[in-house]
């Protein structure tokens, strides 16, 4: 298998996909990500570029949202992982006390280095997942259930793949994927997002204010370099779940038309990336067009 370190030597249009990469060791690897180029959007190459560097280094989720999402992906996706990654933090610790201190220390030890769960949340993402499984979806990416699908049964498939390529421009691109089938026409991602609500219009507004379109055109990107499958036969599906209770679960595509659009917006940014990733804010003053009802905005 080709190793990192030789990626940069393989030149613009030559993608290499890695099945085995842990999280850290993907966030590891120095190359422009989606979520980089969704923080540069309407901004400038050197915010891609701190981007890169903080998504590297700080590798934290202290956020119950980003700590639950990770645990959701986990548990549908590698559930056998989930033991070595997370460990729930005692609730009757009492650590004011002699006793509860040399509890809590004992149990800081065991935990290592592996993400901390409340309660409350390792509950609730196990009942999203378990909704998740029992949905219609779950064939899409369990590992057992899509070979046995009459559909799929001719395809290969990849969980939590990493696809690593390199632009015309030159620059090294990573992306990983949650879930995806692919034969040598058709290209079918599958990515899990958790939300509050999973309903068509409040998801239409949040793939709008995430830009899960520069994501769905990044991805689709990523496949067509690895697999050589035409952009018009890869679609991305979002696997919504929410974190309310019943947790429905729904399923999303966007428009074709949407992810040409974030496609191009893509690599424009990607060629001023290129020629200068420190770049900021032009170093003069810009006129703005009339902003709309200043009245009404400011009182």
């Amino acid at each position: 298998m080709t190793t990192l370190e030789q990626i940069l030597d393989l030149g613009p249009d030559i993608a290499v996909a890695f099945e085995n990469l842990t999280f850290s060791e993907y966030l590891d690897i120095d190359a422009v990500n989606s979520s980089c180029l969704k923080h540069g959007r309407d901004r400038t190459p050197s915010h891609i570029s701190e981007c890169m560097i903080r998504s590297r280094f700080d590798t934290s989720s202290n956020s119950p949202s980003l700590r639950i999402g990770a645990l959701v992906h986990s548990m549908c996706l590698e559930p056998e992982t989930v033991d070595e990654l997370y460990v729930v933090k005692p609730g009757n610790i009492d650590r004011r006390t002699r006793e509860g201190k040399a509890q809590y220390e004992q149990w800081s030890e065991k935990a290592g280095d592996r993400q901390v769960i409340l309660g409350s949340e390792w509950n609730l993402a196990t009942s999203m997942a378990e909704s998740f499984r029992n949905s219609f979806a779950a064939p899409y990416i369990e590992k057992e259930s899509v070979p046995a699908s009459q559909q799929y049964e001719s395809w290969f498939h990849g969980r939590e793949m990493t696809i690593v390529w390199v632009d015309p421009e030159g620059t090294v691109c990573k992306a990983r994927l949650d879930a995806c089938a692919w034969n040598d026409v058709e290209f079918r991602i599958f990515d899990i997002k958790t939300t509050d609500n999973a309903s068509p219009d409040s998801f239409k507004q949040t793939a709008s204010r995430y830009g899960y379109d520069m994501q769905a055109a990044f991805y689709s990107w990523a496949a067509h370099e690895f697999s050589g499958v035409e952009p018009e036969n890869i679609t991305v599906q979002f696997i919504v779940i929410e974190k309310q209770s019943p947790h429905n679960v729904a399923c999303y595509t966007l428009a074709k038309e949407d992810i040409e659009t974030a496609g191009v917006e893509i690599q424009k940014m990607l060629k001023e990336f290129s020629e200068d990733p420190m770049r900021g804010y032009p170093e003069h003053a810009v006129e703005l067009s009339r902003l709309t009802n200043p009245s009404e905005r400011f009182g």
